[in-house]
């Protein structure tokens, strides 16, 4: 077993059981809150299609033989998930008008970067070796990322000058870790846009991009579980 095949099979397991905790967490809770509910299963489902990206990258080998083929196959599983997470994030927190609108565009940048990919694949007669068209679906994958973060970060800002207000001091700092390991989580997955397209770059970036989906997914559960007692 190569370098690479270890490094993906460490993250499938990783995310599997990072996806599994959010399943199990539903059983250690009395009472449930809605959007948590539904943030949580978005954050669930997303780590499982994650898991399922790189039993695939193992199995077929995408990233093994060759890095523009590798970085096709990740633009099309890391722009949905990636705004998947941040739509949890966002669907949390939100407490204005806006969700709708953030889900719409990221659905339609996703559209767009499957136009690419369409085009690309069947314009060329190298198949996933799409040339040009990879790098505007790469332009495409960090457009969206740039626009899911700061959108997020915005809202986690105006959701904390609400608790500041309201003095609820118990929920402040959860909402700080919050903030922090999704910050830290943000930037991994731009170092991400690198990392696909440049494999040494991968090995240094994939186990600080778990780490930080580990942090994550602490701070949203304890987070959750904090926001439902003080209901």
């Amino acid at each position: 077993m190569n370098t690479l095949f270890l490094v993906q099979f460490a993250c499938c397991i990783i995310v599997s059981m990072l996806g599994l905790i959010l399943v199990l967490s539903r059983f250690q809770i009395r009472w449930t809150n809605r959007r948590y509910e539904v943030s949580r299963w978005l954050l669930a489902f997303s780590m499982f299609v994650l898991a399922w990206h790189y039993v695939l990258q193992m199995v077929c080998g995408f990233r093994a033989k060759g890095d523009e083929i590798g970085a096709v196959v990740n633009v099309l599983f890391y722009t949905p998930v990636s705004f998947i997470v941040s739509y949890a994030t966002y669907n949390l927190i939100c407490y204005r008008r806006g969700r709708k609108k953030f889900a719409l565009l990221g659905c339609v940048s996703y559209a767009l970067i499957l136009i690419c990919f369409f085009f690309g694949y069947n314009d060329t007669p190298r198949g996933m070796h799409m040339g040009e068209w990879l790098y505007v679906m790469l332009v495409l994958f960090a457009v969206t990322i740039l626009y899911s973060v700061y959108t997020t970060v915005i809202e986690m800002r105006y959701h904390r000058k609400i608790i500041e207000e309201n003095t609820t001091e118990d929920l402040l700092p959860f909402d700080r870790y919050a903030y922090a390991s999704y910050g830290v989580a943000s930037i991994m997955v731009l170092a991400m846009v690198g990392a696909i397209c440049y494999r040494p770059l991968l090995y240094c970036v994939g186990p600080l991009m778990l780490f930080s989906l580990i942090s994550f997914t602490i701070s949203f559960l304890g987070y959750g579980y904090n926001m439902i007692l003080r209901r």
